[in-house]
C-alpha cells in the first residue's frame, strides 16, 4: 500500500520545510492552514499535532506524526530532543 503525503491534512505546511520539525499546537485554529485542514483536525479530534521528518544520510525516507486530544506544547528540550 502506498500513502501519499499529500493525502494528509497539514502536508502542504510541512513541505514548505520538510527537513524541520513543524509543530501545530492549535491545530484547528492554526491560521497556516486552510479551513479544510482546519476542519480536518477538529472532525478527528486532534487539538495539537506535529510532523517529524526522518532522515538517512541527507535523505528523507519518512514522516512520523504525533497528535494530541488536547492542545500541547512541546517544550523547548522535547523539541531539541527531536530534532537531533
Amino acid at each position: 500500500m502506498q500513502i501519499l503525503i499529500e493525502d494528509f491534512a497539514g502536508a502542504e505546511l510541512w513541505r514548505a520545510n520538510p527537513n524541520r520539525l513543524t509543530v501545530l499546537e492549535d491545530a484547528q485554529n492554526d491560521p497556516r492552514l486552510n479551513e479544510s485542514e482546519q476542519a480536518t483536525f477538529a472532525e478527528l479530534d486532534i487539538a495539537s499535532v506535529l510532523f517529524m521528518p526522518l532522515t538517512q544520510g541527507g535523505r528523507w525516507i519518512g514522516l512520523v506524526s504525533m497528535s494530541w486530544r488536547n492542545l500541547y506544547s512541546l517544550s523547548e528540550d522535547e523539541k531539541s530532543l527531536l530534532q537531533a
